[in-house]
């Protein structure tokens, strides 16, 4: 957590490649909780034999811990890169297969549920108010499932930092300390030599197997990246008929193509990207709706397009990319003269398309 905090302090762009997609942190927090589950269902067997409770106990546990793992990874969306169910594709603000992200809709629960606010409650819940309970008589055989009271500190910090999120990105450095909370807390009985081997692992695992995945699994793809480049040009040339709609009012916009399109940032219904048809996030067009992967605005890897604006006197500068075969956003993708690594990225300046 210090050594967080120091690096989100001295360099934002440092912490932001740690904290990306397929990161060093998002690959630890995975980790860290297949290695909590690993530890809560090998106790299975011998917690059957004496206490129903515990036994039980170990088995919601574990099994939430793989739910969370799965779910950090979009339940490997970006590993296998196959296309999410359509509801996830027009209710998930990042169209990714995850439930945590659905709450954030009011179509699904009737209100927002932000995941971060479920995020402290859970470790509040697990860190602090679990092992208190588990103090009372009846609930007692259970108290190895939770964690020591001395580690109660660690689980109020995640819930802080999720409820104050200092810098951008922060939950993400929460979640991981979350997981290595619940992995703690099935250290307690090893020796501390055995305990400090597990919980390093899911650091350095998580430092391997981003660029494993990037360079290895992934790998290049040469054909994806030249539709990817012929589906840019065909958005490209939609934008331009319609003069960049409100990206030439609004500076700064910095959104999936998607999210733009039905917050009404754009208009590409009936263009060239999308055939003559509509997409699912324009709701009241007369047109035919199209609902495979380019209705939703989604690249050959079936991650989404992206699109970011800039206004600078009378130009617009709109800039649309495809974070490529790596399925990563590099961090010199927005820059002019930066390397773009796998990024697939056309620019579209617009002269004299800034509204007075």
């Amino acid at each position: 957590m210090a050594g967080f905090t120091v690096v989100a302090a001295v360099s934002e762009e440092a912490w932001r490649a740690l904290t990306q997609e397929d990161g060093v942190v998002e690959w630890g927090t995975v980790v860290a909780y297949l290695l909590s589950a690993w530890l809560l269902l090998g106790r299975l067997r011998v917690a059957w034999r004496s206490s129903r409770l515990l036994w039980v106990g170990l088995l919601s546990l574990g099994a939430f811990c793989l739910f969370v793992a799965g779910e950090e990874i979009s339940w490997g969306q970006r590993l296998f890169a196959f296309r999410p169910p359509d509801v996830f594709l027009e209710r998930n603000f990042q169209q990714e297969f995850n439930v945590h992200n659905l709450l954030l809709d009011e179509r699904n629960l009737g209100f927002r549920l932000p995941s971060r606010h479920l995020v402290a409650v859970i470790a509040l819940l697990y860190g602090v108010v679990g092992p208190w309970l588990t103090r009372l008589r009846a609930l007692s055989p259970a108290a190895s499932v939770f964690p020591p009271l001395a580690l109660g500190p660690v689980f109020v910090i995640v819930g802080i930092l999720e409820v104050w999120y200092p810098v951008r990105l922060a939950g993400e450095g929460a979640e991981l300390l979350l997981g290595m909370g619940f992995l703690a807390g099935q250290l307690v009985l090893m020796s501390w030599r055995r305990a400090l081997g597990w919980l390093v692992m899911p650091l350095a695992l998580g430092a391997v197997l981003g660029p494993v995945f990037a360079r290895v699994a992934y790998g290049d793809d040469a054909r994806g990246t030249a539709t990817a480049r012929e589906e840019l040009a065909l958005l490209a040339q939609d934008i331009q008929r319609e003069g960049a709609g409100e990206l030439a009012r609004i500076d700064g916009v910095h959104k999936r193509l998607f999210t733009a399109v039905s917050s009404g940032f754009l208009d590409l219904d009936g263009g060239a990207f999308l055939e003559g048809m509509a997409s699912p996030a324009s709701e009241l067009s007369i047109l035919e709706t199209r609902r495979d992967r380019r209705g939703y605005f989604l690249d050959p890897w079936n991650n989404p397009y992206w699109v970011q604006s800039s206004r600078e006197e009378q130009r617009v500068n709109i800039l649309l990319y495809s974070f490529g075969p790596n399925r990563l956003r590099d961090e010199a993708t927005r820059e002019d003269d930066g390397d773009a690594g796998d990024d697939v990225r056309l620019r579209l300046p617009l002269q004299g398309a800034v509204a007075p």
